[in-house]
């Protein structure tokens, strides 16, 4: 995922939580080849709090952003913050 998808991404997130997303950045780890963002999210949906930890996983090539993944640190918390409110 480039620089345009995780800017759709952002505005999806944004759309889904009614504009309350929040991503704390709590430490930053980087070199020529990858760059890990440890991070907390904080947002309503559905009417109810969410709040979980998270890396972000970047691949870099040549200077630019290759692809990205999130790896949360807890995946039932993930699972509750953003899974279908059918569930």
């Amino acid at each position: 995922m480039g620089k345009q998808g995780l800017y759709e991404l952002a505005g999806k997130a944004m759309a889904i939580t009614g504009g309350t997303f929040n991503e704390e950045v709590e430490d930053v780890l980087a070199n020529d080849r990858h760059a890990v963002v440890l991070a907390r999210h904080r947002f309503t949906r559905d009417g109810a709090s969410r709040d979980y930890r998270t890396a972000h996983v970047y691949e870099i090539r040549e200077g630019k952003l290759t692809q990205c993944f999130e790896q949360p640190r807890d995946a039932s918390s993930f699972h509750d913050a953003w899974g279908s409110s059918q569930d």
